[in-house]
């Protein structure tokens, strides 16, 4: 597997045009050398003269695991072979239950696989930058996360939603419609991670994603921040980058979260969450901005897994050799993370359930509001810049402004205001709060 992954990596080095030019060759020499057995095989074969010397589809078949790569096979075609315009793509999309087996296989690899791979690598790259996202009930607060987003300068936002209650598809879906993402619904069965299929189905299955150079994952309570530059953008971060000289030398960089805690404050208050809370804490946890082509998977969820030989640094452009041991920096930038907000959001998020396990896994303790609010010890205060905030709400003004998401945010957050009440009779959220703050010495 190592010598496969290797060979990956060497391709990845070549100018594009060169990658492009040779990939008939690189995939049957692949094929040949790493699943000698699979040349033979008649789906192997068929998608082999599919690609390469237009034979039709039809008629094949194959197992269960086989038919989900031979199902994107001719989009991922239409990206990857050279034309005059690149096909228009659809911004309301979806992914079938059958798609899960890709989770199955993060770490495995065959002939079909390495096809797919190859031919993604392939599709010309431009120099922007998209986020991939899972969403699960966030309509109140999905409309910030983009608006923040657009000003500090990501291009595009593939977001996937499973099971949502809240009203928040239908307000996606305009959003979709009004160009300003790609939304994916993700049917995903009940014992596998949401989270971790959306991660794999955009690196093997999301031949869009591959226009954009770089890529990072985030949640939608995750806001990237570049650091001392400007502006504070990502255009501020890569002049810092082409400064030291490291365009060329990184596939990966690793920004620490600065953990916002929930300044003790029971109910849900109206606003943005950039502005309500405050006290912040360093975090030895965090995201990645990466370099899509060299990404091999989105295990560790947090940061890559990448090509060999490809470096993941610090904020502070240094090589990661050991991320266990890495101590939080913030050079560069941070991944400012509102996981607690308050106590009424915080049982809005118990109830939906871990976005890393499916909607049969298990429930946050509402005990662990405090004990994360706590664990960093003293905080201190942090306040957005007045004028990138500035540019938030006139951003998040031209969003809500668009036909439909004013109506559809009213009902999302009177439906959000009664999903409360109905929790409040059922745990005695205010009692709980008061109880549990007094056990951590927060009341």
């Amino acid at each position: 597997m190592q010598q496969l992954l290797s060979a990956l990596s060497e391709i990845r080095k070549r100018d594009a045009g060169v990658r492009q030019a040779d990939l008939k060759s690189d995939v049957e020499a692949l094929v040949d050398k790493f699943f000698p057995d699979s040349r033979s095989l008649p789906i192997v074969s068929q998608i082999l003269d599919y690609l390469f010397k237009g034979a039709a589809l039809s008629g094949i078949s194959g197992s269960d695991l086989e038919s989900v790569f031979l199902t994107h096979v001719e989009e991922i075609k239409r990206y990857a072979v050279p034309a005059e315009a690149l096909p228009q793509g659809r911004n309301i999309l979806e992914t079938a239950e059958k798609e899960d087996c890709i989770v199955s296989m993060i770490d495995g690899w065959d002939a079909l696989k390495l096809i797919n791979y190859l031919f993604l690598q392939s599709i010309p790259t431009f120099n922007k930058r998209a986020i991939v996202a899972t969403a699960r009930d966030e309509g109140l607060s999905i409309l910030e996360w983009i608006a923040y987003h657009r000003v500090v300068g990501f291009d595009a936002f593939f977001i996937y939603t499973n099971d949502n209650t809240d009203g928040s598809f239908e307000l996606l879906q305009t959003l979709a419609q009004h160009n300003v993402i790609t939304l994916i619904n993700n049917r995903v069965s009940a014992k596998v991670s949401p989270q971790q299929k959306c991660y794999e189905h955009s690196l093997y299955f999301l031949p869009q994603l591959r226009l954009y150079r770089w890529v990072s994952y985030l949640d939608i309570d995750e806001f990237f921040l570049p650091l001392n530059c400007e502006p504070a953008s990502i255009d501020g971060l890569f002049s810092q980058i082409n400064h030291a000289n490291l365009q060329d030398s990184f596939s990966a960089v690793f920004f620490n979260w600065k953990w916002f805690g929930s300044s003790h404050k029971l109910e849900m208050e109206d606003g943005f969450v950039l502005e309500r809370f405050q006290e912040t804490r360093s975090d030895s946890h965090g995201k990645s901005l990466s370099r899509l082509a060299d990404i091999i998977s989105m295990r560790p969820v947090h940061y890559p897994n990448l090509l060999p030989g490809c470096q993941l640094l610090d904020s502070e452009f240094k090589r990661i050799t050991d991320i266990t041991k890495l101590q939080p920096t913030y050079a560069k930038g941070q991944i400012s993370h509102y996981w607690n907000k308050s106590f009424e959001e915080f049982a809005l998020k118990k109830v939906r359930g871990l976005p890393s396990q499916g909607i049969a896994g298990k429930q946050r303790d509402f005990e662990q509001f405090f004990a994360w609010d706590a664990r960093a010890g003293a905080a201190s205060i942090e306040t957005l810049q007045l004028e990138l905030l500035q540019k938030v709400r006139r951003e998040y003004d031209v969003l809500l402004n668009l036909p439909g998401v004013r109506d559809q945010l009213v009902i999302i957050r009177e439906g959000v205001r009664n999903r409360i009440q109905e929790l409040e009779r059922e745990f005695g959220l205010r009692a709980i709060f008061e109880k549990t703050a007094r056990l951590y010495g927060q009341a």
